[in-house]
């Protein structure tokens, strides 16, 4: 675990942001207690920038006290949560791409192609957060590409979610080539304005990906 490579902004900040990354990536997996003196001695920092990065990431739902009180741990998440979490996906994803079909603009599209390449690239398949952050990537610009500010931000506010739900179902390698081939598909479709086929590709990635994870919870 990377927790002691702190050079990001304030060293607050920093704590902070290792001890979130940490979580995404799962190096502190769901429902691991976060102990303050271990956190101090790996970080080598007080106990007070630790409080507040696990007081701030409990505001983010990603930090959970045990019955409202008392101890600190990881985020769990249950079948109903993905239920819920995918259905409000696919009401908003299919809503971000009809409005990107008609404003989607020419470096936008190029954007959509780079990050295409860049997961082509041999080393980027076999490293799962490297894929991680260009289906984010990907995602993000047709966020953007919608020119719906409330919407961008909506699921902007999703993404930390998100990248913890992807970095459980992109360990599997077939995972990772699914998204790939459907990125393919999706900015074909977009180029050829077929909206209706965009749609499909869109519902169909959330599904997969929602079938993966109901497959690895138990609850």
């Amino acid at each position: 675990m990377s927790l002691n490579n702190i050079h990001l902004k304030t060293f607050r900040d920093g704590v902070y942001d290792a001890i979130k990354m940490a979580i995404l990536k799962g190096e502190l997996p769901l429902g691991q207690r976060l102990i303050e003196k271990e956190l101090v001695r790996e970080i080598g920092t007080s106990r007070t920038p630790i409080r507040e990065a696990i007081i701030k990431l409990e505001q983010e739902g990603l930090v959970e006290r045990s019955n409202g009180k008392g101890s600190y741990f990881v985020s769990s998440f249950g079948k109903q949560h993905i239920e819920d979490l995918f259905g409000v996906r696919e009401v908003l994803e299919t809503f971000c791409i009809s409005l990107a079909m008609d404003r989607i603009n020419e470096d936008e599209i190029k954007q959509l192609d780079q990050v295409i390449q860049e997961e082509e690239l041999p080393y980027n398949k076999v490293d799962v957060f490297a894929m991680i952050e260009l289906d984010t990537k990907f995602h993000e610009i047709l966020y953007r590409a919608s020119g719906n500010y409330k919407l961008y931000e909506i699921l902007s506010n999703l993404r930390d979610h998100l990248y913890r739900y992807r970095a459980m179902s992109f360990r599997l390698r077939e995972r990772r080539q699914i998204a790939l081939s459907n990125h393919k598909k999706l900015l074909s479709a977009i180029k050829k304005k077929d909206s209706k086929l965009a749609k499909k590709l869109i519902l169909d990635t959330i599904s997969r990906s929602k079938a993966i994870l109901l497959e690895e919870i138990t609850d």
